[in-house]
């Protein structure tokens, strides 16, 4: 096991140091990189201590007393809650509540499974924040880098929501883009500028009518938006027409009047919250969770029977596992209501689909 090697590296390093020190030669003067910590593996202690990645962690709101400030976050990575604060949270605060580590124990030199993001990483991953000023500033310094995997941005809420963030620059190795707080105004993705984007996370995107988005990446899994108000979604659904890959649609409080999606492999849709949308057609033959929770204006839902897509599914294609609904707190208008009890899939009775009075 890796613990056990460590344990022989430890008495091989302790047998040479002392021989160089009886013999005055040097032995052994090769080192080991730590696959986890990244760092040099030190043979007489072998500890390994990983922060919380800062691009996996969720944020669980936030509070400001006398004492100072008090932030709550879910680390995606070890799937713990931790608390950080200080008086300034311009700066990282020490974590004062939950666990500091995300890993604490043994180094190792063994690959580390792709699931295991308990780790450090090195330059594929670039998490960018402060003002717009400084975002804009080192975000145009990433123009055409091929090592950026995975792109953080994280804006403060106080800073003017005049300034606003372009993103116009190309990452050809660009998987994964999270933005946090960021007023952005120009915003182009597509087969040129980030042709292997997979996943897209929003949190209060700019939707003062002033931002020009353009997001047509085909290879695109998994989307998710977070609290977008009543401005013209149209690049939306552009980027829903081009995603024919897409997986999985996350949102809250994503105020549009009218969504399609179509996607083969498409599997989850949360429109939580979504109290302007009144009609969403689907072509989705692999769908297994569907939630309008709150959605309180649908009165349309369309399950598509003929796509253009349905040509690209295998000639014997059959799909039988259950679809499940989440119509909590959702007048659902007749034909909503209609569409989703008579679903091949849909094993539920018509009074879950009534409302109720759960958590919005």
């Amino acid at each position: 096991t890796p613990t056990v090697k460590i344990r022989m590296q430890r008495l091989i390093h302790s047998f040479f140091r002392n021989w160089n020190q009886h013999t005055g030669v040097n032995h052994m003067s090769t080192t080991a990189t730590c696959t986890r910590c990244l760092r040099t593996i030190d043979l007489t202690l072998g500890m390994c201590r990983v922060k919380h990645p800062s691009h996996l962690r969720e944020d669980h709101g936030s509070m400001y007393s006398r004492e100072g400030w008090r932030k709550h976050y879910g680390c995606g990575a070890c799937s713990r809650c931790y608390s950080t604060g200080g008086k300034d949270d311009t700066k990282e605060m020490p974590v004062i509540c939950g666990p500091k580590w995300c890993f604490e124990g043994s180094c190792t030199m063994e690959p580390l499974p792709e699931s295991d993001l308990r780790r450090n990483f090195s330059n594929s991953v670039m998490v960018i924040s402060g003002v717009a000023n400084e975002i804009q500033t080192k975000v145009n310094d990433l123009d055409g880098n091929s090592e950026v995997k995975v792109l953080k941005l994280i804006g403060d809420i106080r800073d003017h929501e005049e300034r606003m963030i372009n993103l116009i620059i190309c990452l050809p190795s660009l998987d994964e883009l999270i933005l946090e707080d960021v007023h952005m105004g120009c915003m182009v993705l597509d087969q040129t500028s980030t042709p292997k984007l997979r996943k897209i996370w929003m949190q209060n995107p700019n939707d003062s009518g002033r931002q020009n988005y353009t997001i047509q990446c085909p290879n695109l899994e998994e989307f998710s938006i977070f609290h977008w108000g009543a401005g013209d979604w149209k690049w939306l659904q552009d980027m829903l027409d081009t995603a024919t890959k897409l997986k999985k649609f996350d949102s809250y409080k994503l105020r549009v009047g009218y969504l399609k999606f179509a996607s083969n492999h498409l599997e989850s849709i949360c429109l939580h919250r979504a109290e302007l949308l009144q009609c969403v057609d689907i072509w989705a033959p692999r769908l297994t969770n569907f939630s309008v929770q709150a959605a309180y204006d649908l009165s349309q839902v369309h399950f598509l029977k003929i796509h253009a897509l349905k040509a690209e599914l295998p000639s014997d294609f059959t799909f039988d596992e259950e679809l499940s609904v989440n119509a909590e707190n959702v007048n659902l208008g007749n034909h909503a209501l209609e569409a989703i009890a008579t679903h091949p899939r849909f094993r539920g009775t018509r009074e879950s689909l009534q409302m109720d009075d759960g958590y919005w």
